[in-house]
């Protein structure tokens, strides 16, 4: 029940899923929008748990694919950006769709709005790819003094509210 209402309220979803499913059994290869391809030699297997399991990894590939794609780029330009501001704040790390940064306090407000700007950007996107997502994209935010004592931060679209305390 929870799935069929699920498709009904995202019909486009489950058409994406049919429709890369069928393209996958043809050509064994996920494509993400970045170009990204990975090969699925899998989908000609005899054991139909590993074909499955195949056409999943295939179709959630390009997403995945997408979503750390775009945040590699973002971390690209937010590191430039850092650099020619001579921020004290550094780009530590990067995981899949999530960037890490040494923040110094007294720069969180001019960096959250174009750690947002770049993870948004979907101009930018297109102008360098060639791709242009039709989907809104948002982040979210967590800050804290380590990564076990992180708070997320309320708001959406790049309108956040820090906390008192965390300035």
């Amino acid at each position: 029940k929870f799935i069929d209402r699920y498709f009904g309220k995202y019909q486009g979803c489950y058409n994406y899923i049919q429709e890369e499913r069928d393209r996958l059994l043809d050509s064994k290869l996920a494509i993400s929008n970045f170009g990204r391809r990975r090969a699925l030699l899998e989908i000609d297997s005899v054991n139909e748990g590993m074909v499955q399991a195949a056409l999943r990894e295939g179709i959630n590939s390009p997403i995945q694919g997408d979503a750390s794609d775009i945040t590699w780029c973002a971390a690209w330009r937010l590191m430039k950006w850092l650099r020619k501001y001579k921020m004290l704040s550094k780009l530590v790390a990067i995981v899949h769709d999530a960037i890490y940064l040494d923040l110094y306090r007294k720069e969180l407000q001019d960096i959250l709005p174009m750690w947002y700007k770049f993870m948004t950007d979907r101009q930018w996107f297109e102008k360098h790819t060639g791709w242009f997502c039709t989907i809104r994209l948002d982040i979210d935010v967590k800050l804290g003094p380590n990564l076990w004592d992180m708070k997320e931060l309320k708001g959406n679209m790049g309108n956040f509210q820090i906390p008192a305390g965390i300035v």
